[in-house]
């Protein structure tokens, strides 16, 4: 795979999350089935409808959403350079509406390990290939992007949105629970070094 490639801009839309909050992958969408979006998340159903046209009979849907106080080194997530979904075929709709998300797009040479992956995007990511998109801008990566939290300048509050579209179970402790849904999945623990978006017995993914 061709690694450092930039990510598709969809749509600018502005939305006012209506209370704090912090969402880990909850799921809105099963394989065949239709959008179970709990009230609270409403706000959001502009950029579930675009996800939507992205998601097939097989897929699930999750949402993450962060609506959080945010300042120098409390980023609200996970810091470093990586790829979501790396090693997968999910793909990831991305919308926030302050520090936006950098993007390093040029050809990077990476390990199919994800976490030996991580310290050579790290490494390899060239200043003047880092790049951001205006606040408010709906952004579609696949496992190509390779992107970070941008450092925060001015404290505050943040939303940000992740829509995951997978063909797998995100089926990691912590995730949130939609009880808008009839499903019972075994969770497991995540993993140290990484927080993978799904693990089945005898390795992770």
């Amino acid at each position: 795979m061709k690694y450092g490639n930039a990510p598709l801009a969809l749509s600018v839309i502005q939305i006012e999350a209506p209370e704090m909050m912090f969402v880990q992958y909850l799921p809105i969408v099963m394989p065949n089935g239709k959008p179970a979006l709990p009230k609270s998340l409403s706000c959001f159903f502009p950029l579930v409808k675009i996800a939507m046209s992205y998601v097939n009979p097989v897929d699930y849907l999750y949402i993450t959403a962060k609506h959080l106080y945010v300042s120098s080194g409390c980023s609200g997530n996970r810091e470093g350079w990586h790829s979501d979904g790396f090693g997968t075929s999910d793909v990831n709709l991305i919308w926030s509406d302050s520090s936006p998300t950098e993007f390093c797009v040029q050809p990077f040479d990476l390990s199919k390990d994800c976490d030996v992956s991580m310290q050579e995007m790290s490494a390899q990511v060239k200043s003047e290939n880092v790049q951001t998109y205006p606040n408010n801008t709906l952004l579609k990566l696949d496992s190509s992007v390779i992107h970070r939290v941008a450092p925060i300048q001015t404290s505050g509050m943040r939303t940000f949105v992740k829509l995951s579209i997978s063909k797998d179970k995100y089926n990691l402790k912590g995730n949130a629970h939609n009880y808008l849904l009839k499903y019972n999945w075994d969770l497991m623990d995540r993993d140290v070094k990484r927080n993978h978006t799904t693990k089945a017995q005898g390795g992770t993914k």
